[in-house]
């Protein structure tokens, strides 16, 4: 073994160990522009040990057209690279080679890197697990917005949610980043970002019934962002509505439900008569607002005079069903819906 090969061994380990979060930020900098000299370097296990280093450090965006070849041939020695092959990866992410990321764009250039952090999602290494999750959310999702690559690595991410997958914690924040990321109303509007969230919700169903109340609940907000016109999303959250044994829970899947804006003249009726006769006032009002999301803010007037009765009569509270009504009432997809009695009634007379 060359001293250089047993040096770059011993970094990648300190590296892995995570022995470089405590290093100068210079040892960093002088360290990158080296290990991408030696991925061109005679002896391939130079080549890919430094191109484990680099990604560890974090590999430069492909702002200048001198790196567009060297990251390239970076990620393809990655591929090679023992760390990022699993029989975890071989059985849930079949196919990932037959597309061309080259070909799709994101936040840092082209999506090459893409393979290559959900194989590391794939590790046995809780923090390449997490390294490759980062990557993604970096990378693809970035600061919001939407870039080729969002629906293709969608499709990806939701596979990890299948049984087959071992990391139970990763499937959490697999979740949690398919609504807080992917699922922005500004990012739905654009390919088929809907459309692979859409496909892949036969994996994510099950977590309704997770041990984590947190992830329950957002995998209700998803339904609600993505399910409009599926009938299994109706289902599975009027099932929600009505069995759910936390009443904040109960209005969370009534408020998704109204964002789903298709519903059964039988689900229709059923939420018009919880706004009318239900003895619970605050479930009278979880239906007046699934009425208004359903009507997209635009009535109908009965649903915005019941609203205009709760904050008349109702003082705020500190519950959780209460944060959750505000939370989606002030965040509403449409438009900004009034808190204050004035404007809730010069709403009603424009309708």
């Amino acid at each position: 073994m060359t001293e250089l090969l047993h040096e770059l061994q011993q970094v990648e380990a300190e590296l892995m160990a995570g022995v470089f979060d405590d290093r100068e930020r210079g040892w960093i900098t002088e360290l990158r522009p080296k290990c991408y000299e030696w991925v061109d370097h005679a002896n391939p296990d130079v080549q890919r040990t430094a191109a484990s280093i680099l990604y560890w450090l974090g590999i430069d965006a492909e702002y200048g057209s001198h790196l567009l070849e060297t990251r390239q041939k970076v990620f393809q020695l990655l591929h090679a690279h023992p760390l990022f092959q699993s029989s975890v990866a071989d059985t849930l992410l079949q196919g990932w080679d037959e597309l061309d990321w080259a070909r799709m764009n994101h936040a840092y250039g082209k999506a090459v890197d893409v393979p290559i952090h959900l194989k590391a999602m794939c590790s046995g290494d809780v923090r390449l697990r997490k390294r490759g999750l980062a990557g993604i959310i970096n990378n693809v999702y970035h600061q919001g917005g939407y870039c080729q690559a969002v629906p293709y690595t969608i499709r990806f991410l939701v596979r990890l949610l299948a049984r087959e997958y071992p990391y139970a914690d990763m499937q959490q924040e697999i979740i949690d980043v398919l609504l807080s990321c992917f699922a922005d109303d500004e990012i739905l509007v654009y390919g088929q970002t809907r459309q692979a969230l859409r496909e892949g919700m036969v994996l994510y169903l099950p977590y309704l019934e997770h041990e984590e109340l947190e992830v329950q609940d957002q995998v209700i907000e998803l339904l609600g962002k993505v399910g409009e016109g599926h009938p299994l999303a109706q289902r599975v959250l009027m099932d929600k509505i009505e069995r759910a044994p936390w009443g904040y829970q109960r209005s969370l899947a009534l408020y998704a439900f109204g964002y789903l804006r298709e519903w059964s003249p039988e689900h229709a009726q059923r939420v018009v008569d919880w706004m009318r006769t239900h003895p619970s006032r605050e479930w009278r009002r979880d239906a007046a607002v699934a009425l208004i999301f359903f009507h997209k803010g635009k009535g109908p007037v009965e649903a915005w005079e019941n609203i205009l009765d709760y904050f008349l009569h109702h003082q705020p509270e500190e519950s959780q069903a209460y944060q959750t009504f505000m939370k989606w009432w002030t965040e509403y997809l449409y438009e900004d819906l009034p808190t204050d009695p004035e404007g809730i009634i010069y709403k009603i007379a424009s309708l």
